[in-house]
């Protein structure tokens, strides 16, 4: 079994991600959003911090009413009165990917984009990972899912770690195609059906699946029926799986039940839920080599917070940060997160959290800081 405390470990699977044989599969609630203003639909009803799939599912339900039949907690998915409220449930996903008042965690989204993976997976259907590498000037390829008619046939090289391909397994939003996306268990027919299949899907994607043998995955719900025939499609497993694949569950919570059937039936050589276990595999792959160089967009205070958050000074960047609090769209950031930091250093001073805690208070409130520190004007 994988040991998260070993280094070795780590750098071995830093050097599958070095080779090109690592596809990174986001799942939906691998990527936290932070809501930076009051000026979304039904800010005050919302949480702080939410993902995608939480956002756009408490907007459905808010906008729509008596329309959502039910909503499947347990599956993520719907059931509508009728196809106009279908409809209109997929224009607010689409006005939820649109919504700049909500940004993704900028550091987080930073290093997936400098990790050489030559294909990245998403089962959600935002454009985060897009817009991020386009953001550091990046040369990608993007498509997505539809088991529909597709609005534009994109024509695809084979993916590379120079030109890696970003696929939305689960459509996407911003298109024309914006029915694209999973919402009820008919969407979901229609896509377990084409995948296994394997009709709608790029020829070069499904290679380049056959040929990875490492499969990390973020914020995947393992113990969604639904995502193990999902998982058992990505991994182009033609019968049972054996031992030529490993998955790397990250991010990821599983429940006491489950751990030993998924550990067992997927080869899940680790199930690490921490951030810091995912800072740990970036960090073996800055040292292998596996990581791409980017330029960084960041100028002025935002510069110097992201210096200062690497240096560990949490204090300095927020300090800086505050002074700046006149340029975010809600002045009242900075002394959330300085309350926030105030809490964390009280408990670490006084020890009265767990170290595992406290480091998960601490890169929670790193991931904030600078996600917020990159909306302050260059």
């Amino acid at each position: 079994m994988f040991n998260t405390n070993n280094t070795n470990d780590w750098d071995e699977l830093a050097q599958s991600v070095a080779d090109g044989e690592a596809v990174l599969v986001l799942g939906p609630d691998a990527i936290p959003i932070y809501r930076i203003g009051t000026a979304s639909e039904n800010a005050h009803d919302e949480p702080a911090e939410a993902t995608f799939s939480q956002l756009a599912q408490r907007r459905i339900c808010a906008a729509l009413g008596t329309g959502v039949t039910y909503f499947y907690e347990r599956d993520n998915l719907f059931l509508f009165l009728d196809p106009d409220v279908k409809n209109q449930a997929q224009k607010v996903v689409k006005r939820c990917a649109n919504d700049d008042q909500w940004l993704p965690d900028a550091e987080l989204l930073r290093q997936i984009a400098a990790m050489k993976f030559p294909v990245i997976l998403s089962l959600s259907p935002d454009g985060y990972v897009r817009d991020t590498f386009s953001r550091y000037g990046l040369n990608y390829q993007f498509d997505y899912f539809t088991a529909k008619d597709k609005t534009t046939e994109i024509t695809l090289a084979t993916p590379k770690p120079s030109q890696p391909l970003l696929y939305n397994l689960c459509g996407y939003a911003l298109e024309d195609d914006y029915d694209s996306v999973i919402l009820d268990y008919h969407d979901l027919y229609g896509l377990l059906t084409a995948l296994l299949g394997d009709l709608n899907v790029p020829d070069v994607l499904r290679g380049k699946l056959k040929k990875a043998n490492r499969f990390i995955l973020l914020g995947f719900h393992l113990e969604r029926w639904y995502a193990q025939l999902l998982l058992h499609y990505i991994n182009k497993v033609d019968g049972e799986f054996d031992n030529s694949n490993h998955n790397f569950a990250m991010l990821t919570e599983i429940s006491d039940d489950a751990r030993e059937f998924v550990i067992e039936q997927f080869q899940m050589k680790c199930i690490a839920p921490s951030r810091e276990e995912f800072n740990q595999l970036f960090e073996s792959c800055r040292r292998l080599g596996a990581l791409r160089q980017l330029s960084d967009p960041l100028a002025g205070p935002a510069a110097e917070i992201r210096l200062l958050v690497e240096k560990n000074d949490l204090a300095g960047a927020l300090e800086i940060l505050d002074k700046n609090a006149g340029a975010l769209e809600d002045s009242t950031i900075p002394p959330m997160l300085k309350s926030q930091y105030n809490e964390w250093l009280k408990h670490f001073t006084e020890k009265t959290e767990d170290s595992r805690e406290l480091e998960l208070m601490k890169n929670k409130l790193r991931s904030r800081i600078l996600t917020f520190a990159g909306s302050l004007p260059s």
